[in-house]
């Protein structure tokens, strides 16, 4: 998923990768394919209980730890946005909407760009993840 996204960053001239992660795997993963565009890694926390037993980093150090990583920009969600930390698709979107404004407000990117979103989620089971690739223009 990480060499799609970025072969088809360079095929379509795009500026900025969206990773949203909580425990920064598939931001290295980019990372490690030295795209041209910027890697912004939004960081969230999951809020299901359920699921927290399998990460045993902070939040906090997985942030610190990819701010080491080629390419890859920090963007942390912020205390008032906390409501938005779910899992569900309502949460994914704002989450995708708030690092967009971000990335232009940074000049990362620019109205009318095209950026890749990349967005893993848990299913049923916490031991398989599924990831999304979606290519959004920005308004």
């Amino acid at each position: 998923m990480a060499s799609s996204a970025v072969q088809l960053s360079f095929e379509i001239n795009s500026n900025l990768i969206i990773c949203l992660t909580e425990s920064g795997t598939m931001a290295r993963w980019v990372s490690r394919f030295r795209p041209k565009a910027f890697i912004l890694a939004v960081g969230y926390l999951l809020i299901f209980e359920k699921f927290l037993h399998n990460f045993n980093r902070s939040h906090d150090g997985v942030m610190k730890g990819l701010a080491i990583c080629r390419g890859i920009v920090n963007l942390h969600v912020p205390e008032k946005c906390k409501e938005i930390n779910s899992m569900n698709a309502v949460g994914m979107d704002m989450l995708t909407e708030y690092a967009i404004k971000s990335g232009k407000e940074q000049n990362y990117c620019k109205k009318g760009d095209q950026v890749i979103l990349l967005q893993g989620f848990f299913k049923e089971t916490p031991d398989k993840e599924h990831y999304i690739l979606k290519i959004m223009k920005v308004f």
